[in-house]
């Protein structure tokens, strides 16, 4: 392959407590998380020294998260429904979209056909944060 190109699996996944897509990467060495607004809570991923807008996010290889959703958009994909992540550095397919300049990151949704029939996901913090997953 002439792509740099690591996938994160779902046992990957399980090695962090993430409740959103934004919480996911905080194991992962190659994508720095940080927050861009204290108030707000917000989360901006860095690839490569670059911030978020010179990274494709794409959802099932669909571009997902652009433009002004990008402060917000990695938080609105609860962690439970990744089933893995594809992480490309450096320039990216051109065919996915332009916005590759850092990398790319993919994230494939769990699958009807393989999900469980029930999954119940409770999340506390001492924060005040409360966060409940179902899928049914």
């Amino acid at each position: 392959k002439a792509q740099n190109t690591l996938l994160v699996s779902s046992d990957e996944l399980l090695k962090a407590a993430c409740c959103n897509l934004s919480e996911s990467f905080e194991t992962n060495p190659s994508i720095a998380v940080n927050f861009s607004d204290a108030v707000t809570g917000t989360k901006q991923i860095k690839m490569l020294g670059l911030s978020s807008p010179y990274i494709l996010i794409a959802t099932e290889n669909i571009p997902a998260i652009r433009g002004a959703t990008q402060a917000f958009g990695l938080s609105f994909i609860p962690g439970t429904w990744v089933e893995s992540i594809q992480i490309t550095k450096g320039a990216g397919s051109v065919v996915n979209g332009f916005e590759s300049i850092a990398g790319q990151i993919n994230a494939e949704l769990g699958k009807p056909s393989t999900d469980n029939k029930f999954f119940v996901n409770l999340y506390g913090a001492s924060s005040t944060r409360l966060e409940l997953n179902t899928h049914f």
